[in-house]
């Protein structure tokens, strides 16, 4: 790593509170919403309707986390390939404003998962590579 650990450890946190601010919360809430559902039909058939544009919208939120993580590490193959995973995954999450019952939106939603994927799958190997590198130069100093 180029950067003290300090940076690398603020940009993994803010990696992890893109990763609960997004995904992680549009599935408790799409989880949580069936459970409503049996006591209060309306606020359940809410509680989908904003899980599903949370978890649209938070692919901004997470792909900024990720692009500020991969820009702290030294690797050159992160900082690329987080650039254009962010950009396919923000650019598709216009797929709540397409008419619901078309190819159109099942294709761009179904992008939108792969990217989503993607951006876990790097972000986990930065947080894998920060903590090698970590543990790597505490051995050596010790």
């Amino acid at each position: 790593m180029h950067l003290e650990g300090g940076l690398m450890v603020r940009a993994l946190k803010i990696l992890i509170f893109g990763l609960f601010s997004g995904p992680i919360l549009a599935e408790l809430i799409g989880f949580i919403s069936p459970f409503v559902m049996l006591r209060d039909e309306e606020l359940g058939y809410q509680f989908q309707d904003s899980a599903y544009y949370i978890g649209a919208f938070s692919s901004v939120f997470f792909s900024i986390a990720l692009l500020f993580a991969a820009f702290n590490t030294s690797k050159v193959s992160y900082k690329i390939g987080s650039s254009v995973i962010a950009l396919l995954y923000i650019m598709s999450s216009y797929y709540v404003f397409l008419d619901s019952e078309s190819l159109m939106e099942t294709i761009i939603y179904d992008l939108n998962y792969l990217c989503g994927v993607a951006s876990l799958t790097l972000g986990a190997f930065i947080a894998l590579n920060c903590f090698k590198n970590t543990t790597h130069s505490v051995y050596k100093h010790a």
